[in-house]
């Protein structure tokens, strides 16, 4: 029995053994009134201390879990943290390439500046392309090429046959190598992107499950913190409820000492 109860109880106790009552068993009723009553207080006041205790208990709980759920996530965000950048700056190499302004992103994802892309994979196939894209022996294919031809030519009777077969020729040739020319600046194009969008869905899909991460820790936290309150709330009510009760039987301990005080 705690302090406060005890004098409570010797209080009620002393209320009824100085009523003046006549003989031993009033003194007997009053002293039991006394001990009953400090015995509901000082139960009520433990019960309280039990009640806030076990919800102390499991918030502290629900707190280390929420720590632990937040440890997880910053782990996994900083394994993917490499990837997630790379893709950024892949994303960015890629729209610099698109025509028109586009919005520049850091290593984190976070918007920085604005800038102007080049629009060469939407351009169209131009004389540079093809001088650069023919392939190394052209010329000296052609050369060759123009070399038999005239040959040939004059073995059927030259003179005008010549001329008209190394054009014919010539003309032929440059088709073909036109369109290999054309093939080779589209695949290298192609080839270009398609890397680039690779390595931007690396880190796309690295974000994805960076945000995967995030929503599962704000789920469980969410849930922790909510059992957290609900304990909380227990202790809080399980503790009024201890005292409530006490409180009820001392209102009976008062009604049976006036009872016992009446003429």
């Amino acid at each position: 029995m705690t302090f406060v109860a005890a004098v409570i109880g010797a209080g009620l106790g002393a209320a009824v053994g100085g009523a003046g009552l006549v003989g031993g068993l009033t003194a007997l009723g009053g002293a039991g009134i006394g001990a009953l009553a400090g015995g509901s207080i000082g139960g009520a006041m433990n019960q309280a201390k039990a009640a806030r205790q076990a919800a102390g208990a499991q918030q502290a709980a629900a707190a280390d879990a929420t720590g632990l759920q937040r440890d997880i996530f910053n782990t996994i965000s900083t394994q993917q943290a490499p990837y997630r950048s790379a893709g950024y700056g892949a994303l960015n190499t890629l729209q610099s390439m698109l025509p028109g302004e586009y919005q520049q992103y850091d290593a984190q994802g976070n918007p920085t500046t604005m800038a102007t892309g080049t629009g060469q994979l939407t351009r169209m196939f131009t004389n540079a392309d093809l001088n650069a894209n023919l392939a190394p022996n052209y010329e000296f294919m052609l050369n060759q090429g123009l070399g038999a031809t005239r040959q040939g030519a004059n073995v059927g009777g030259g003179g005008s046959n010549v001329l008209k077969s190394g054009i014919t020729f010539a003309e032929n040739y440059a088709k073909g190598a036109y369109q290999d020319a054309l093939n080779n600046w589209r695949a290298q194009q192609g080839d270009i992107y398609n890397r680039l969008a690779g390595i931007a869905g690396i880190g796309q899909t690295s974000q994805g499950q960076t945000n995967l991460a995030g929503t599962n820790f704000a789920n469980a936290a969410g849930q922790l913190g909510i059992g957290s309150a609900t304990a909380y709330g227990a202790g809080q009510v399980g503790a009024a409820n201890a005292y409530g009760n006490a409180i009820s039987n001392l209102g009976q301990w008062g009604a049976a000492i006036y009872g016992m005080k009446k003429p």
